[in-house]
């Protein structure tokens, strides 16, 4: 399923335009780590597949309940904004982690690639996908040898012990910027992170005398 609105990655978080304003690329780069691009096909591929389906079940109730596809649309667009944000998060943190086992001159075993390949590439026989745009025999390998070897990255004790906190850091030596070069905010990655509002104090009463 893709999405029709046209999603910019700004300090915080995602914007997303009316969809009546045109279907992005799929090779769009909705941010770069390290001057690398995060493209948005990458993001979307990442989704919960469940909730995609889901959402497109919606859509489809939606339509045939009266609603103008460009409405029903933007609905689901909507509703699926924080499933693509949170999507993002997880894609940036694997990009760096790829970067820093490649800095470290982390390897896969081929014959461990090779035998993971071959489960992967039966499996997509099966549902009659092998071979078709985005599952090429080239792309599939390098998925899975990407995979394993985020597998392997993530079995180092100073990842394994605290994921997050690894992220915290890699994201303070990184740079992490949107679409415009502008930087993306620590705020963006960890939104519990925010101070919560404290309530102001108006009028102080006097206490009452007995």
């Amino acid at each position: 399923m893709r999405y029709s609105a046209y999603w910019v990655l700004g300090p915080l978080l995602f914007f997303a335009a009316p969809c009546w304003a045109g279907e992005p690329s799929p090779n769009e780069v909705v941010c770069t780590v390290n001057g690398k691009p995060v493209r948005r096909w990458e993001v979307e591929d990442r989704m919960p597949e469940a909730i995609v389906k889901k959402l497109a079940g919606l859509q489809r109730r939606l339509t045939d309940m009266g609603r103008s596809e460009a409405d029903a649309q933007k609905t689901v667009d909507g509703l699926l904004l924080p499933v693509f944000r949170q999507t993002l998060r997880v894609v940036v943190k694997e990009k760096l982690m790829l970067q820093e086992a490649l800095r470290q001159g982390m390897q896969v075993s081929p014959l461990l690639v090779s035998e993971t390949f071959e489960r992967q590439w039966e499996a997509l026989k099966a549902r009659d996908l092998a071979g078709k745009p985005g599952y090429e025999e080239r792309t599939v390998r390098e998925r899975v040898y990407r995979l394993l070897l985020l597998r392997t990255f993530r079995q180092k004790p100073e990842v394994g012990r605290d994921e997050d906190a690894w992220f915290r850091e890699a994201l303070k030596r990184s740079k992490i910027e949107d679409r415009d070069g502008q930087p993306v905010e620590m705020a963006f990655f960890f939104p519990n992170d925010r101070p919560r509002p404290t309530r102001q104090v108006t009028e102080v009463k006097e206490p009452t005398q007995p």
